[in-house]
């Protein structure tokens, strides 16, 4: 397979989905001006990756790995991930 059989895409939200056997990631594409048409989703699916629970592991690693070696001012950003003890959320 060369690269050019692979379609890039960018995503700006996502799903998380697991299970004992296995994990599935959603990539969303949120469009004010194009709402998505299920309603449960805040966006249009552009993207979905299955992979194992030990893979996930793996992944998460690297992936703190180089966010803790990113500088200071590309991690600036509200956390989207509300947290639960918020008052918000004790409604």
């Amino acid at each position: 397979m060369s690269e050019s059989d692979f379609q890039d895409v960018y995503s700006d939200g996502v799903s998380v989905a697991a299970g004992p056997y296995g994990m599935t990631l959603t990539f969303l594409l949120t469009d004010p001006l194009d709402p998505s048409p299920d309603p449960k989703l805040p966006g249009r699916i552009v993207g979905r990756v299955r992979f194992s629970p030990l893979l996930a592991q793996a992944l998460i690693r690297i992936l703190q790995r180089s966010v803790d070696n990113m500088p200071p001012a590309r991690l600036s950003y509200e956390d989207p991930v509300e947290d639960e003890g918020s008052v918000e959320n004790q409604q």
